[in-house]
């Protein structure tokens, strides 16, 4: 469906050149939510902008179900208006003298992709219904609240009705509830229309609950691709496993690496892990053992093999409603365990945490990190 190749943008900051994206290579399957994830800065956002027309790639090619979009190489640039593409932005662009009908009804009737008059009304009415604001097709956009003016600026694009979707952080300007009831609605509508959506944000749990697929971006590049369980259980280095949800990383050392298992020396011991689809690992290299916060078992069960385990002391304890978040220090390593809220642990006391096989994945330090220890070095 769609297809990036070698992309890479560039953007002056004064008298210095910043790239904003190096080389980003991308498929996207027809139907797909795919997310755009990262923090500020990443590329993100301007791989969607590229997609959008809005930015001029410098090198690299764009196609949609086969059709070149631009081709640096060629020169070829094809105008954001004459692509098959709506967006829905951040800010929801409202023109705030019209109506909600007028809205939605504006880029049928002006755009490049404009209807027969006759049509307008009938394809406005359809997708209002379809959100469920129908009931407020006459009001003023300004006397909306933010969930509502964001599903007007969706339906805005919806009646377009493109082949690709672009939403730009669509819900980052909303409350917390607002988003996490939305979150699951608007993968809903995407799969009900069968229509594939680039999604960017920073939000992981976000990314996770909406994505069919994730791209996980760092300085202009993608990091990991893949499905929300391999991204979140199976990260592919050190930026991966801070940067979505959260993770106790344990520096240590390969001892041996096979098929898909690990072998990682720390300062307590040698501990078994698993690693990420794709990921090889050195004899003697430096890497992290981690582990999520909820998957670490405390206190170990009685049953558990004295080589899954570790001797900790309780540093802090902090109630988080239906969870119990423990700080721990086990030798030189401090770690965060996650418990029901039922489970109470004393602060200063011994405690032997368990940490499954199953559930520990050993990652590559990030390329940051190896470049900042090498020249420390």
């Amino acid at each position: 469906m769609i297809s990036v190749r070698g992309l890479t943008a560039t953007y002056r900051l004064g008298r210095d050149t910043v790239t904003a994206l190096d080389g980003v290579d991308l498929d996207i399957e027809p139907g797909q939510v795919f997310v755009l994830l990262g923090p500020s800065g990443c590329g993100k956002t301007t791989l969607l902008r590229c997609l959008a027309g809005l930015e001029i790639p410098v090198a690299g090619s764009i196609e949609i179900e086969g059709a070149p979009l631009s081709n640096a190489e060629s020169g070829l640039f094809v105008p954001p208006e004459d692509r098959p593409l709506a967006m829905v932005f951040q800010s929801y662009a409202m023109w705030p003298h019209m109506s909600v009908f007028d809205n939605v009804a504006f880029p049928l009737k002006a755009g490049r992709r404009r209807l027969p008059q006759n049509d307008v009304a009938g394809r406005v009415t359809e997708v209002l219904s379809l959100l469920g604001i129908d009931h407020l097709s006459a009001r003023s956009v300004t006397t909306l609240s933010g969930g509502q003016q964001q599903r007007v600026g969706l339906a805005r694009a919806i009646a377009l009705r493109p082949r690709v979707l672009l939403m730009d952080e669509p819900l980052s300007n909303l409350d917390f509830r607002l988003q996490v009831e939305l979150r699951g609605q608007l993968r809903s509508l995407m799969h009900e229309l069968d229509l594939t959506t680039v999604h960017v944000t920073h939000n992981q749990a976000e990314a996770l609950e909406m994505g069919d697929r994730i791209a996980v971006m760092d300085a202009g590049h993608v990091v990991q691709t893949g499905d929300p369980e391999s991204i979140y259980h199976r990260p592919i280095d050190e930026h991966v496993a801070r940067f979505v949800g959260d993770m106790n990383l344990i520096p240590g050392s390969v001892v041996r690496w096979s098929a898909g298992t690990a072998q990682v020396r720390t300062m307590s011991r040698t501990f078994l892990a698993m690693t990420a689809d794709g990921v090889t690992l050195a004899e003697g290299s430096r890497c992290y053992l981690g582990i999520r916060p909820a998957d670490l078992v405390v206190p170990a069960p009685t049953q558990a093999p004295p080589e899954t385990c570790l001797n900790a002391t309780v540093t802090d304890r902090r109630f988080q409603g239906d969870r119990m978040m423990y700080g721990l220090i086990a030798g030189n390593d401090t770690l965060e365990v996650s418990t029901h809220h039922s489970v109470l642990l004393s602060t200063g006391s011994d405690v032997i945490v368990h940490l499954p096989p199953d559930s520990a994945i050993a990652v590559k330090p990030s390329p940051k990190t190896r470049t900042d220890d090498d020249d420390s070095a």
